[in-house]
């Protein structure tokens, strides 16, 4: 996966200003090699690796939405939460993991996380998963 023009993108001055600014900054559940990973490419070093926050775009084997799994696998990355760990691990303190999954905190705290486990399937608009992310911060 490539992303023409990366290079030159930078983030604007009151983007870096919020980050800069943030308590806390969430990546959410979202297919991390398309939409995710361009995102990170212009603002990773704005990000304050100890306040931010990943959560797992994989539950149980299968992606909350879209082709995360079989993207994975193309790129020839195992489909699960810890390869997802392992692509956040330089910018976030912080990993969120689905109920379903919490055999697999200790993997994912062997990477260097500080762990949330907690349902991630945002049935109510995401009300339920910022609490609990909120409350362990």
């Amino acid at each position: 996966i490539r992303f023409s023009g990366i290079e030159k993108a930078r983030p604007s001055r009151e983007v870096s200003e919020a980050l800069s600014e943030a308590e806390m900054v969430i990546i959410g559940p979202s297919n991390p090699l398309i939409s995710i990973e361009p995102i990170l490419r212009v603002i990773s070093a704005a990000l304050i690796r100890e306040r931010t926050i990943a959560v797992t775009p994989i539950v149980s084997g299968a992606a909350l939405k879209g082709p995360t799994v079989e993207m994975m696998r193309a790129m020839g990355d195992a489909p699960n939460p810890i390869e997802v760990a392992r692509m956040y691990r330089s910018i976030a303190a912080t990993f969120v993991l689905d109920s379903q999954d919490s055999k697999l905190r200790a993997a994912v705290e062997a990477l260097g996380y500080r762990v949330v486990v907690t349902d991630t399937v945002m049935r109510d608009g995401g009300r339920a998963l910022a609490s609990a992310l909120l409350g362990h911060v």
